[in-house]
């Protein structure tokens, strides 16, 4: 049965919350230049990004064409982003927020006007262009080809997981290409990552987008300014980069360069494989403090299937230190695709020798076995015969004395061993020096451990039969 739980007393009754109610898009049917907004495909800090269409011309003027796209001669034939005909686009219009002050604002306004003019020098196969870049009604807007493909972002929330390897090196080859020839412009993205990558109508075509706050350096920074300020969590009301793709050094406030791209592109490539961020966290703070003190998990914990030379890789790229990453984006994804064959790409070293269990081999020493003490004769005659007879060990009575410990115990066994050995065929006034060997026979099997100390035992209670029989 269940019992039901009353509510809490006064102001602390849980209320239930309801529905946001978006406030409609007053830009959705307008239109801007020559554009007709259709709907809104995403939003950002500072801006949004429409689907638009040509907006119609009058029947007795000449219809505009959309002038191409500058694209390099690497682009594809058959790819929607280099066609000069092409009906519908997406605009990215700036909106800045009126209660900001002024100078947030006049901030807002170079950085989008920035990225416009790096889109329209950067020409490459993978990165995103610009077609138009203009103002209308009082908005600074860039028309960009339509990629009906969505973000990497928006794929992998499809999926619910990682992306399969082979699909995986495909986005971060193309990725790196993309990133290598905007560091060659001397231009550092600075935000990398899954929803900042678009993809064709097929989905295997990815294309790097949104320089807004990329640092530049060289000719560009001479024309239009380095923005080298460091990047913080929050900045112009806004969230300036991801913690969970931004490099230590960026988090730190720290110069930046090409490393920190190819920091962000492990990040990506660790996502595609894995399904996850190498950093958990549950707010960016936590996450922003592990990328800078924690080292990262390893992938193949995550997904068994990744090769050990492409977790080399993917972990060489997430190094703390910019030095001790790769030097280049591409030669990144040159490991990481040799990786995935099992290679030991560049850059990664030979590959850790097997390691083999080794027997602890101790250095060799001749047992050194101490000098036998020797006995003087007492009264014995100079004339007396040597003692002939053999020494033997006659059979240790059955009452006879022993001890229960690991040697002789007891004064008569010890004075056994060390008195002079009588011969039963010589007299009593005759005695003689103690048998050799049977006092190294005693040496060496008090080396034997515990059936070393029955043997010496036996061997007591033998020698005291001898000495009573002799006596």
């Amino acid at each position: 049965m269940n019992a039901e739980i009353p509510d809490p007393p006064g102001d602390e009754r849980r209320v239930e919350r309801q529905p946001r109610v978006s406030l409609p898009d007053p830009l959705i049917g307008k239109t801007l230049g020559r554009y007709h907004l259709l709907g809104a495909l995403g939003r950002g800090g500072a801006s949004v990004v429409y689907l638009a269409q040509l907006a119609p011309t009058p029947a007795n003027a000449t219809p505009a064409a959309i002038p191409d796209a500058p694209v390099s001669p690497a682009a594809p034939a058959d790819g929607a982003v280099g066609d000069a005909q092409v009906e519908r686009v997406a605009v990215k219009v700036l909106i800045i927020p009126a209660d900001l002050p002024e100078e947030e604002q006049y901030g807002l306004r170079m950085r989008f006007v920035r990225e416009t003019r790096i889109l329209e020098r950067l020409r490459h196969s993978h990165i995103l262009p610009v077609i138009e870049s203009n103002q209308a009604a009082g908005h600074a807007f860039l028309a960009m080809p339509y990629l009906a493909g969505g973000t990497l972002a928006k794929r992998l929330a499809v999926r619910h997981g990682p992306l399969p390897l082979a699909e995986s090196v495909t986005f971060i080859s193309q990725l790196a290409s993309a990133l290598d020839a905007a560091h060659t412009f001397g231009v550092v993205h600075r935000d990398v990552k899954p929803s900042n990558i678009l993809l064709d109508a097929d989905g295997q075509r990815a294309y790097l987008t949104d320089f807004g706050i990329a640092s530049l350096s060289g000719e560009l920074a001479r024309l239009f300014g380095p923005a080298t300020e460091p990047i913080t969590l929050t900045m112009a009301g806004t969230t300036i980069g991801t913690p969970s793709y931004m490099a230590p050094e960026q988090i730190k406030g720290e110069r930046l360069g090409p490393a920190t791209d190819i920091y962000a592109l492990g990040v990506v490539a660790y996502q595609l494989v894995t399904g996850q961020t190498p950093f958990q966290g549950e707010t960016p703070l936590q996450i922003a403090v592990r990328q800078v003190s924690d080292p990262p998990r390893p992938p193949s914990l995550l997904c068994a299937e990744l090769p050990a030379p492409a977790e080399a890789a993917i972990l060489r790229a997430l190094a703390t230190r910019p030095a001790d990453r790769f030097t280049t984006a591409g030669a990144f994804a040159e490991a990481f695709a040799a990786g995935l064959r099992g290679e030991w790409g560049p850059g990664l070293g030979e590959p850790p020798a097997p390691r083999r269990r080794q027997r602890l081999r101790l250095p060799w020493r001749p047992r050194q076995t101490p000098p036998l003490p020797t006995y003087s004769p007492v009264n014995t005659p100079t004339d007396a015969a040597p003692d002939t007879t053999p020494d033997t060990v006659a059979p240790a009575p059955t009452d006879a004395p022993h001890s229960g410990g690991d040697g002789p115990h007891t004064p008569m066994m010890r004075e056994t061993l060390t008195a002079p050995l009588v011969s039963t065929a010589a007299t009593a006034a005759a005695p003689h020096t103690p048998s050799l060997p049977l006092l190294a026979l005693w040496r060496s099997i008090g080396r034997v451990g515990r059936i070393g100390a029955r043997m010496r035992r036996s061997l007591a209670s033998g020698l005291l039969a001898l000495r009573a029989t002799a006596l």
